[in-house]
């Protein structure tokens, strides 16, 4: 692949002095749409492996209860080893309780509701991406890089190095303090060129414009003579407000794998628009906007009931992977397996008054994969940053962020 890192030796020696740098809310991470559900703080306690089962168990002790669950998670030893990374080395990530709270300015109440996981949920700094962005790339040879700044411009920048038939992995942030990041897959075929946007909040999300600006500014009078499509696909995923990164690791390194992925999206209906630049005199260069399907097989880390409760019975039966003992996994029995009932605690109040209107418990049917995932993603893609002490070696992420990591600053 002929794309080289975007950041230089400078920037990343800055850049790795500022990475510890995940303050602030991280609710802001999905700010431009309102939660599916709504929550607040719960205490969560990791206690030590059961010795009759060898699971992990997490007690939680819920607010406004004197109650304690006990939850056993798939994987248990790897959630061990992501919550001591995340222990001894502060820049790696935090973990963040699920809590969604929606304000109803019309009846001034402000609607709270608490998912007891059991664990709180890894939300990774940029370093962490970076190496799971090298993690894939020696594993499954797939081409993954953060952008940050300026997307728009750097990603048309690295679609132009894209030589025919190869595809790239962009996860978008549009500046420095925004949580949220949106995945692209970008795609070259003879003289088009396909930009996939998997936002898993928003099937227009504003980094679109910010292509089409730059598109604008880049092609009038330019020697471009690619066609572009725009692929804008239309799958709300996230219902919480922290996994948006794990979210796009995860569905680009599925997608990558896939030789030319473009052809597994149908287009959900005609062309949204088209538009034509004059690129010379004699030549011109079309930019296409589509809506999109997302197939079946990147539905894993789909966390809104309402979709997975519209799977047919064939989405389901999509083949995931087929193990070397023969093993079909499919979109069901991966359900199956992260599918979890999950004890949720809704609090309504006023937002004056500071009063408790209500509280409800229930439990609620979860796909708890991207919790799961990204403290596996967590433990193994460590072994890329890995001091032999389990911390964090400062060359080691100065290379990586030099090479996957794209900015301004």
């Amino acid at each position: 692949m002929p794309i080289e890192g975007c950041l230089s030796l400078n920037q990343a020696r800055a850049r790795v002095k500022e990475n510890s740098v995940i303050i602030g809310s991280i609710n802001q991470a999905n700010s431009t749409i309102k939660p599916v559900e709504v929550a607040t703080n719960t205490k969560v306690q990791v206690a030590t492996n059961n010795e009759t089962n060898n699971k992990l168990f997490v007690k939680q002790e819920l607010q406004n209860t004197s109650s304690a669950v006990a939850i056993a998670f798939p994987h248990e030893n790897y959630i061990q080893q992501g919550l001591q990374i995340i222990k001894d080395n502060h820049d790696i990530g935090k973990t963040v309780a699920d809590t969604r709270e929606y304000i109803d300015e019309d009846e001034q109440m402000s609607k709270i509701t608490i998912f007891n996981h059991g664990l709180k949920i890894f939300f990774p700094s940029d370093v962490h991406m970076a190496a799971v962005a090298s993690y894939y790339k020696n594993k499954y040879g797939v081409n993954i890089h953060i952008v940050c700044e300026s997307p728009a411009k750097k990603t048309y920048d690295l679609m132009q190095q894209l030589n025919d038939g190869e595809q790239l992995g962009i996860i978008a942030r549009p500046a420095k303090f925004m949580k949220h990041v949106t995945p692209l897959i970008i795609s070259k075929q003879n003289e088009d060129i396909f930009i996939i946007v998997l936002d898993s909040v928003d099937k227009n999300p504003a980094f679109i414009y910010g292509i089409e600006r730059v598109f604008k500014e880049k092609l009038t009078n330019s020697d471009d003579k690619k066609n572009y499509h725009l692929m804008l696909v239309d799958a709300k995923r996230q219902a919480d407000l922290i996994s948006c990164r794990n979210d796009a690791l995860i569905i680009l390194k599925d997608a990558l794998r896939k030789p030319n992925v473009v052809s597994y999206f149908e287009p959900s209906s005609k062309k949204v628009s088209t538009c034509e630049y004059q690129t010379s005199a004699n030549s011109s260069v079309v930019l296409a906007r589509y809506q999109a399907k997302l197939p079946a097989f990147l539905f894993k880390t789909v966390q809104i009931n309402s979709t997975i409760n519209n799977f047919t019975d064939e989405d389901k039966s999509t083949v995931l992977k087929i193990s070397a003992k023969g093993y079909t996994k499919t979109l069901k029995t991966h359900l199956d397996k992260y599918n979890r009932a999950v004890m949720v605690t809704k609090v309504t109040k006023f937002i004056y008054q500071g009063a408790t209107t209500s509280v409800a418990e229930h439990e609620w049917l979860v796909n708890e994969y991207l919790l799961i995932k990204g403290f596996l993603m967590l433990a193994k893609a460590f072994t890329e940053l890995d001091d032999g002490t389990g911390k964090i070696d400062a060359s080691k992420q100065e290379l990586l962020l030099s090479k996957y990591f794209c900015a301004d600053f």
